[in-house]
Parts: structure tokens; C-alpha cells; sequence
């Protein structure tokens, strides 16, 4: 359980990051620092610290090599073009706008980075939207074109700004592990109902909502060990998950020492764009559903705030 808040509240601390609204392309100081040690601006260094925490250049310089690390900037460079991601900074606003067309966003800054390691968006906490230009390409048959990736990784990470500028983003801090997950859900639901574009595995997860919700109740029920290897064998075993885990994780087999715990669960929920992202998006379709008859929007959902996931996510509200 502190393993799991630990985990959510790592960064909450940073320096604020003082960038004015705007759209940023940090590609340029990081080949720069690369090619010839020219520093950084200290508020793009504040924008890559907050993006990934653990990633620092110099240690990989060290540890890989400037020109392994240039190649793959070289790379990734290839399917980046700040002017079609300037337009499409401004489309995914639009989008995110969306959920409270009522209340304007406030502008803020979109950086444009590279980090050869890890991920792909996100929002910076609240300050503003950083998407990882290496996650662009298209990888894989059927994977979304550079053009899609822009606008849906720009609404997705906007939705979450925009949450923040509302007051309506959840909060972490002294919540029981099942409270985490459903305030994850629900939030990270509506950021991925929102995308146009989504993660291959999107669909065949949603199409199972019904599937998952079940599976999920079970868990936050289950009482002991031996409970909840059998609920791990039994999700492990689904077409849906496995076809989310081959491709997040690269057709790699799930560990053997894999331990049926809250802690690992919430990470298949959470982490690499995690069940709990396409579970919280069929939640979402589901509700907007009943909302629709009872002449309720998008926006009404949106401002009662995470409080009602628990009544979501009950298995037979709305036919699940």
C-alpha cells in the first residue's frame, strides 16, 4: 500500500516549472548538449526532470556512449515535425476542451523532448503537457500513424491539465490501495475515452470491460493468497490480457515469481499504459450511456469528480 502512494506522490515535490504558455521544441537544447556539452536552459532541464525523474543524459553518455545515444535522437527526429505538431498541440486542446466546454483551459506549455528510455506523455503534474517524440513512429503493423499518436498523446495529456486548472483531478494522499485504483481509473479512464487514437490493445480490453470490472471487484473481495493466485490465473489466461501484455511489453512471458499482490495489480492497472486506462474508458462509454437518458453530460460527469468510480464500479450498474 505505501509502496503504491510511494509511487503516485514521488514527484509531487518538484520545482515548479516556469515555462510561459507556449509549444516548445526541447529537441534542439538536448542535441545540443549532446553534439558539443552546450547546457541546457535550466527550465527545460525542470521539464525533463519532471517527465522522467531517474533519465539523466550524462549518466547514460557515460554508461551508452554520445553517439548510441544521437543515433536513436536521429532516429526519432525522423518522424517529428514541429510545425504538424504545433497544429496538432492545438487540435488536442480542443479536444480536451471538451470536458467542461463551459470553463476555458488556461493556456500552458507542450514541450516536444526526447528521452531514449521511457514514456511517451505526460502532463507534468498539472504544469503543462511533454511528449516524448522516440514514442512517434509507427512500430508495429496496425500501430496509429505519427499524426494520430500527436493528437491523441495531446488530448490525453491536456484532459489531465485541465482536470488540475478545475480542482477536479483526485487526490492521492491518504486513500486505501482499492480508492487509488478506482481514482485511477477514473481519471485515466476519461484521459483515454478522449484520445481519437489508442494503443492497439485498446479494444480488445474495452470489448471486455464486463469481463474486468468483475475481475477487479473480485480482487478488492478476495481475502487471502491463495484467492488471489486463482484470479490471477484465471486474468492471465484472457485473450484480452494477453493481447495487451504481448504488445506493452513487447511479447516478453510474465515473470514465474509474478506475485498475486495488491501492489503487482495495481501495476498491471497503472503502469505501460495499464489495463486500468481501457477498463476506466469502457467505464466511461458505459456511463455517458445512462447519462444520455437521464439527459446528464459529459461535463456533469466530469465535475462531481472521481467519487463516484465506487458506484461505477459496481457489476451490474447499467447492464455490464
Amino acid at each position: 500500500m505505501s509502496d503504491i502512494k510511494e509511487n503516485l506522490q514521488r514527484n509531487t515535490e518538484l520545482n515548479e516549472i516556469a515555462l510561459e504558455p507556449g509549444i516548445y521544441d526541447l529537441t534542439t537544447s538536448i542535441r545540443g548538449y549532446l553534439e558539443n556539452r552546450t547546457p541546457i536552459p535550466e527550465e527545460e532541464l525542470k521539464v525533463l526532470k519532471v517527465f522522467d525523474p531517474e533519465y539523466s543524459f550524462e549518466e547514460d553518455i557515460e554508461k551508452r556512449g554520445k553517439e548510441k545515444i544521437l543515433q536513436e535522437l536521429n532516429i526519432a527526429s525522423e518522424n517529428f515535425d514541429f510545425n504538424k505538431a504545433v497544429i496538432a498541440s492545438k487540435d488536442g486542446v480542443k479536444i480536451a476542451q471538451a470536458i467542461n466546454p463551459d470553463i476555458p483551459i488556461k493556456p500552458f506549455p507542450i514541450a516536444f523532448l526526447f528521452n531514449p528510455i521511457r514514456g511517451d506523455a505526460k502532463s507534468l503534474y498539472g504544469q503543462g503537457c511533454a511528449i516524448n517524440i522516440n514514442y512517434l513512429r509507427k512500430r508495429r503493423g496496425g500501430d496509429n500513424s505519427t499524426e494520430e499518436k500527436l493528437l491523441s498523446f495531446v488530448a490525453h495529456e491536456s484532459v489531465h491539465t485541465f482536470l488540475r486548472q478545475l480542482g477536479k483531478n483526485p487526490e492521492t494522499r491518504h486513500s486505501s490501495w482499492e480508492k487509488l485504483a478506482w481514482d485511477f481509473m477514473w481519471e485515466e479512464g476519461l484521459t483515454t475515452y478522449i484520445e481519437p487514437y489508442h494503443y492497439l490493445p485498446h479494444d480488445a480490453v474495452e470489448a471486455d470491460g464486463k469481463f474486468w470490472v468483475k475481475i477487479i471487484n473480485r480482487w478488492f473481495k478476495s481475502e487471502n493468497e491463495v484467492e488471489r493466485n486463482e484470479i490471477f490465473e484465471e486474468l492471465k489466461n484472457r485473450d484480452s490480457f494477453k493481447q495487451w501484455y504481448n504488445y506493452m511489453y513487447n511479447g516478453k512471458p510474465i515473470p514465474d515469481n509474478f506475485e498475486a499482490n495488491n501492489k503487482n495489480f495495481f501495476t498491471l492497472l497503472s503502469k505501460r499504459n495499464g489495463l486500468g486506462y481501457h477498463i476506466g474508458s469502457y467505464l466511461w462509454k458505459k456511463e455517458l450511456e445512462i447519462a444520455k437518458k437521464e439527459d446528464k453530460s459529459l461535463k456533469a460527469l466530469v465535475m462531481i469528480g472521481s467519487s463516484q468510480m465506487e458506484e461505477w464500479m459496481q457489476t451490474d450498474r447499467g447492464n455490464l
